[in-house]
């Protein structure tokens, strides 16, 4: 995906998250946008694996993973992704960095947008439907 290797202190932190990932006293809720899946970055086999591991990690009883499909009415603009890491902590990411919020009332402002995409997201089979539907149009001829 990144068309060039990134280096070894990149793969060894990747390879350190792949493990938190992969614990089972932790828990993910990770929410996603259909159109996220449909941005063909890379080649369109790559874009078939990475759905295929999204398919893979959702049958994970650690992972909580939610798809917006592209069709269901939003009250709300695309947000900038972000990630909620606990109680005390969010992190934002932007096209020229990383913000961690620590403010209160920020991370109720974010902790009250993770509830809106929730509600409008689709779990377990009906994720996994969405998910072979974009593997499927991913695999087809272009």
């Amino acid at each position: 995906m990144l068309g060039h290797d990134p280096g070894s202190d990149w793969w060894s932190t990747r390879a350190a998250r792949r493990v938190l990932f992969a614990d089972p006293t932790r828990n993910w809720h990770q929410i996603m946008s259909e159109a996220a899946l449909r941005w063909t970055l890379g080649t369109p086999d790559l874009m078939v694996q990475q759905v295929e591991h999204l398919i893979e990690v959702s049958r994970r009883d650690n992972v909580r993973l939610g798809v917006i499909a592209l069709a269901t009415p939003k009250p709300i603009a695309a947000p900038a992704p972000f990630h909620l890491i606990d109680d005390d902590t969010g992190m934002i990411a932007t096209e020229v960095g990383t913000s961690f919020i620590t403010d209160p009332h920020d991370l109720d402002h974010f902790g009250e947008l993770f509830t809106t995409l929730d509600q409008l997201a689709v779990y377990d089979e009906d994720a996994r439907e969405l998910l072979y539907r974009v593997r499927h149009d991913h695999q087809a001829p272009r």
